[in-house]
């Protein structure tokens, strides 16, 4: 219990709250882009979770003006990014990220 409390006292503000139920920290983000994601399994969590972080609010299995799709091609996963019918591969999460942040098609 003693855990709970620190925990607590140190996580929960406008931006961050713990859960005492799951353990788990919970961040406040603004989301300020919709972004489909065309997945499943563990590469969707894991993809989701990314875009999450950059302030991506993702809808999972549907389409939208901008999209990632992941496939798995020859036992890698590709990232297929487009937006405004133009098109970008990635073999990473991370480059795809990094595209995201830092680029724009």
């Amino acid at each position: 219990m003693v855990q709970y409390i620190f925990f607590e006292s140190k996580y929960n503000s406008d931006s961050v709250k713990f859960r005492t139920e799951t353990a788990n920290i919970l961040y406040n983000r603004k989301l300020t882009k919709t972004i489909g994601l065309i997945s499943d399994g563990e590469l969707q969590n894991w993809t989701k979770a990314a875009l999450e972080r950059i302030n991506f609010e993702v809808v999972c299995n549907k389409t939208d003006s901008v999209n990632v799709v992941v496939n798995i091609e020859n036992k890698i996963p590709t990232l297929t990014y487009t937006e405004n019918n133009k098109m970008e591969k990635f073999t990473s999460i991370y480059d795809l990220i990094n595209n995201l942040k830092y680029n724009s098609l």
